[in-house]
């Protein structure tokens, strides 16, 4: 029974919450699921680095991708550039 609308660019619930925001605004949660889906994941001094998105990122990019992307930028370089490595993948 609820609505997304775009106005000005953003894609809008109910024609007021900027989607990406509507997680715990209760007046909106008949139409928005509050419940994130979550991994727990030991991390292990062989890991060479985690990527931590959101579906935004997963939609489009692959696993293997997201890491075929960031790994040049982060291993075995002299001077790891994370931040680089996260305006590549975006």
């Amino acid at each position: 029974g609820g609505y997304v609308d775009l106005i000005r660019g953003v894609w809008r619930v109910q024609g007021c919450l900027a989607v990406s925001r509507g997680i715990g605004d209760q007046h909106l949660e008949q139409w928005i699921i509050a419940e994130p889906e979550t991994k727990i994941v030991r991390i292990k001094p062989e890991y060479e680095f985690l990527i931590m998105a959101s579906d935004g990122l997963w939609d489009k990019v692959g696993n293997q991708e997201a890491v075929d992307i960031a790994r040049p930028l982060l291993v075995g370089v002299d001077e790891p550039q994370p931040l680089s490595a996260c305006r590549r993948l975006v």
